[in-house]
């Protein structure tokens, strides 16, 4: 199954019941596509383009085998990207996000070995709306080539 081209909407559930089953999502530069219907079953979602995917029910259950080799996956909490330890594998080029989700919650759904980056966003839960950081053991951020890193309080 595809969802390709300009920004949409997808509508309705998608059951993957087999483990080489694939929903595409290839999203061009500047667009975002929005996934609120729950994506379940043993296959995987792969993600390409440089645009944004948007996933919004809580009831995912992928759990292994997701890719995204470029652009955005930005969920609408950690449940929406799914189940399993390490069960996405990030490239060089993609971004990972979860609403109010810790760093830690979120890498634990990342595989070891990949590349892209862990964008935090939402309030996290903190009264002063920025990202949560905590949790057990160590929590490593990467910073590429082109980004920045602002520590300390907005000068906006």
């Amino acid at each position: 199954m595809a969802m390709s081209g300009v920004a949409s909407t997808f509508t309705g559930n998608v059951l993957l019941n087999a483990a080489t089953a694939r929903f595409l999502a290839d999203t061009p530069a500047g667009t975002t596509a929005t996934v609120p219907g729950a994506l379940t079953g043993t296959g995987y979602l792969q993600k390409d383009g440089q645009g944004t995917l948007r996933l919004l029910n809580p009831n995912n259950s992928l759990n292994s085998g997701n890719q995204l080799t470029l652009g955005t996956v930005s969920a609408n909490g950690l449940a929406a990207l799914g189940t399993g330890t390490a069960s996405w594998t990030i490239g060089d080029a993609g971004v990972i996000s979860a609403d109010n989700a810790t760093a830690a919650a979120v890498k634990a759904l990342v595989a070891g070995g990949s590349t892209g980056t862990l964008a935090l966003a939402g309030t996290g839960g903190n009264p002063d709306n920025t990202p949560d950081m905590s949790g057990a053991g160590n929590v490593n951020l990467f910073l590429g080539a082109l980004g920045d890193v602002a520590v300390g309080t907005d000068p906006m």
